[in-house]
């Protein structure tokens, strides 16, 4: 059996509680961050009179809210301006990817720049609202937006049909 003295024991949890309070300080900030993302989508929605049934956010940074009831959708982009779309007046979302080729060892790869939900208007002459999920100038990995992009536009169309 290993014998461990007093001090050695308390220096131990000195060191393990120092090591941990960064981390514990970043967990708590980035929860607040994403409660205060989604109070903000919930609020703008109930400005305009609509109560949100489902609801995403991601990066602490964007959020999509869907009332199914009244269809309407809010939207919290990277500039914390909340948008609320009547989705009676929209024809079509789709998930828009652009990409670049770069050659890397004399091989092309594709790179992708950002993703965006774009919604097309029936009103004609309405130019399409484009909605940032993605952009590879804020952030160098993808943490789930295609999936997340593709998501909301099959259940957006659904709910449009």
């Amino acid at each position: 059996m290993i014998n461990l003295d007093p001090v050695t024991t308390v220096m131990a949890f000195l060191l393990f509680g120092a090591f941990s309070v960064p981390f514990i300080a970043n967990h708590r900030k980035n929860k607040k961050k994403a409660a205060s993302l989604l109070q903000s989508l919930h609020s703008k929605a109930q400005e305009l009179g609509a109560q949100l049934d489902q609801t995403e956010t991601w990066r602490y940074l964007y959020g999509l809210g869907l009332d199914s009831s009244r269809k309407h959708l809010a939207y919290t982009g990277p500039d914390f301006q909340s948008t609320l779309i009547d989705l009676k007046e929209v024809k079509k979302v789709q998930p828009i990817r652009r990409t670049r080729e770069i050659d890397s060892n004399g091989q092309k790869r594709s790179v992708l720049d950002e993703i965006y939900l774009e919604v097309s208007f029936t009103t004609q002459g309405k130019k399409p609202l484009l909605l940032e999920i993605y952009n590879q100038e804020q952030f160098s990995d993808l943490q789930g937006e295609t999936l997340i992009a593709d998501r909301w536009a099959d259940l957006i169309q659904k709910l449009l049909h």
